[in-house]
């Protein structure tokens, strides 16, 4: 009886040390975008071939073990033609599971920030991922998600719309 108390102790030790998901973080990512649509579908600029890349930095609160919150900043850069995208954005992600090793799902609302002739606009990404444990509080991320920005020539009030799945890896920590 003893020995069972112990075991059943010591596993309950061992599952609460894997429980880190408290305070703050800071997640980094690199990642492509795989242009899916363009609107309006060819302007004579955007076509929906030519994909892009990023660099996104998270920085939130992990309210509890399943819900945190952030503030995340992205570069991000398209082909076809040249186009540089600083987007802002709110963040928040959901785990599934109180162990460090959990699949999550994410949402980033927020604001692009361009360069070039375009003024920037509306951005939203919608994705899920897995937290692959390196560490104690250390997590590799593989993603892929649905994200959305649009753009606005500054010489009219003409919208462009690029719609992409991204793929991305990460560093939680």
């Amino acid at each position: 009886m003893k020995n069972s108390l112990l075991l059943l102790s010591g596993a309950t030790l061992t599952n609460a040390q894997d429980l880190s998901r408290k305070g703050f973080f800071n997640k980094t990512k690199l990642g492509v975008a795989i242009r899916t649509n363009t609107t309006p579908p060819y302007s004579g600029v955007f076509g929906d071939e030519g994909n892009g890349t990023e660099i996104t930095t998270i920085n939130g609160w992990h309210l509890n073990q399943h819900i945190s919150l952030g503030l995340g900043i992205s570069a991000s850069t398209y082909i076809n033609p040249t186009l540089s995208s600083y987007p802002i954005f709110v963040n928040t992600h959901y785990y599934f599971k109180e162990s460090f090793k959990t699949p999550y799902t994410f949402a980033n609302l927020g604001y692009g920030i361009t360069s070039n002739r375009y003024n920037g606009g509306l951005l939203y990404e919608i994705g899920a991922g897995y937290n692959l444990k390196l560490g104690k509080k250390t997590a590799l991320t593989p993603e892929i998600s649905y994200k959305y920005q649009d753009f606005r020539y500054k010489t009219s009030d003409s919208k462009i719309a690029l719609s992409s799945i991204a793929l991305g890896i990460g560093i939680l920590f």
